[in-house]
């Protein structure tokens, strides 16, 4: 079972945080979800339970390279159809999930769609 947590873009503040920062403390998960009713000044990314190759963990909003062989392509990390996967429309085989063994193997973190947007075009 993998750890349930989460990671918060500050819309107002245009930086990474910590939802405990939302709440000051360390909270219970009735709190948080209780708490999401006013963070609309947040954007949360859930963790995949999983790590890239570096052992860096990935998280919904990412930006993913990976390589193939010669190539590489970079993927948005998204959650879809009941799963995480891997996004990119320009990919043949894009929207696969994302907990294929060769992701981990080939695969970085090397920004988020909202410090790094520039990383998807």
């Amino acid at each position: 079972m993998r750890p349930i947590k989460f990671r918060a873009w500050d819309k107002k503040e245009k930086k990474m945080g910590n939802p405990t920062l939302h709440f000051g403390r360390p909270f219970t998960m009735e709190e948080f979800f209780r708490g999401l009713q006013d963070i609309g000044d947040y954007e949360l990314m859930q963790f995949t339970g999983l790590k890239d190759k570096d052992e860096k963990e990935i998280y919904e909003g990412d930006i993913y390279k990976v390589k193939y062989g010669q190539g590489e392509a970079i993927f948005r990390v998204k959650y879809n159809h009941g799963a995480f996967c891997l996004v990119n429309k320009k990919v043949k085989q894009s929207d696969r999930y994302l907990g294929n063994k060769i992701h981990k193997d080939n695969g970085e973190v090397i920004g988020n769609v909202y410090e790094n947007p520039e990383l998807l075009k």
